[in-house]
């Protein structure tokens, strides 16, 4: 009898957890006895018991890749099919797109931009635009029942463009009359400034009634802010079942995991989590992020090396991150792609694996580096993969790092790639 009770209080439990992402990987198992519950046994490392218990612990990554300003210049504003979502008594303008889409239903898919020229502009918002449109035929391909009421998808890049124009455009308005009301408001003051740039969320999701809903969350954003080189914990078990989609349910399912790994393992703190294989080897994507390590191989005998060249156009280096089949094809991670090609960096795109650092042809990693649409390249210090096993990366100058050459690129390329909203 206590067997079968506890077989049944195993499933309940993975059902629960599975509800919106099926064969994730990181799972609780709670057992009951006649002496009631006991507490859960972990695999790898857990899901939280609760949702507060997720955001409870989510300050362990206090740096996040995407992480807005903490008291946005004029607050932040939501945008649901072209229509105003004003804060009232009872319920308050989520001040972070991740606790935006925390509340977001129907599941649906979503991207993560900023603005240029004090919010005349969407950065690479053509991209943008079509990742939404492939990531919502992707979706329906991985959960046909969400799509079971959807209407027809929209065919072309400017029908997904006209769909979520509205709601865009509305955001983007009333971030500028906020953002001009509070620098029209410090002009006097010499030593005050606020950001006057904004992140900008949108989510399409489908819904019972055979429409789309369109939604838009925009604060602000301080894109002169330089972050410090990040350090990154893997997360055994996490990698996403359906990579090619940014589903509304993962900012959740990131917290859960990021608190997970703080408490199965005791980490420090840390500012972005990776998600790995079940043996914690592999990097395939960060949580709000693309990760690249840059390989060096050692010197063939033939090979000539051009005297006063950068490393990065010698043959004996390149960077390696993920194929498009096992991470998100970032909108960052190709504007990166496309800086190697006009930089001369060569690329393999094959997921990096701590068992090949240093042992396959010598080939060691030398650096490693974030992407992300919104905060561009970040470089990274170090990358725990266990307690006991990290990698930690030496300072390079701009000039030597391939990480820091990509970074301007990357800054540059954000406006004259701009697209008018």
């Amino acid at each position: 009898m206590g067997k079968a009770r506890t077989r049944k209080a195993r499933v309940e439990v993975h059902r629960e957890i599975f509800s919106t992402r099926p064969s994730q990987r990181i799972v609780v198992v709670t057992e009951k006895s006649s002496e009631g519950v006991k507490a859960p046994r972990r695999r790898k490392s857990a899901l939280p018991r609760s949702q507060n218990e997720a955001r409870a612990d989510w300050p362990h990554a206090p740096r996040a890749m995407t992480g807005a300003s903490g008291a946005p210049a004029g607050g932040a504003v939501v945008v649901v099919d072209g229509v105003d979502v004003p804060a009232s008594p009872s319920a308050a303008v989520p001040a972070t797109a991740a606790a935006w889409l925390a509340e977001w239903a129907p599941r649906g898919v979503y991207t993560a931009t900023r603005t240029t020229d004090h919010h005349a502009r969407l950065s690479r918002w053509d991209a943008h635009v079509k990742r939404l449109r492939l990531m919502l035929s992707a979706f329906r391909d991985h959960d046909p029942a969400s799509f079971a009421s959807a209407p027809e998808l929209p065919a072309t890049d400017e029908a997904m463009r006209a769909l979520v124009a509205p709601t865009v455009e509305r955001a983007l308005a009333r971030r500028r009359a906020m953002t001009a009301n509070v620098v029209e408001g410090l002009a006097s003051s010499s030593s005050a400034s606020a950001p006057r740039e904004s992140m900008v969320v949108v989510a399409v999701s489908p819904t019972a009634r055979g429409a789309w809903r369109v939604g838009a969350h925009a604060c602000a954003f301080d894109a002169a802010a330089k972050l410090p080189r990040a350090t990154c914990a893997v997360a055994p078990g996490s990698r996403r079942t359906c990579p090619s989609v940014k589903d509304t349910s993962w900012p959740r399912l990131r917290n859960a995991i990021v608190a997970a790994t703080t408490r199965a393992r005791g980490v420090p703190p840390f500012d972005e989590i990776l998600l790995s294989d079940a043996d914690g080897d592999a990097l395939f994507e960060g949580g709000v992020s693309n990760v690249f390590v840059v390989v060096k191989e050692p010197k063939k005998e033939n090979d000539e090396l051009s005297v006063g060249s950068e490393p990065s156009q010698n043959s004996e280096f390149f960077v390696q991150t993920a194929p498009v089949e096992e991470c998100l094809a970032g909108v960052g991670r190709a504007a990166v792609l496309d800086a190697c090609k006009v930089l001369g960096v060569r690329v393999v795109e094959k997921t990096p694996r701590l068992s090949e650092n240093g042992s396959l042809n010598g080939q060691t990693w030398c650096e490693a580096f974030l992407t992300n649409a919104v905060r561009g390249v970040r470089g990274v210090r170090e990358i725990r993969f266990s307690e006991d096993v990290r990698v930690t990366f030496a300072s390079h100058g701009t000039e030597t790092s391939i990480a820091s050459r990509l970074e301007a690129y990357f800054d540059e390329s954000s406006t004259t790639k701009a697209d008018v909203q």
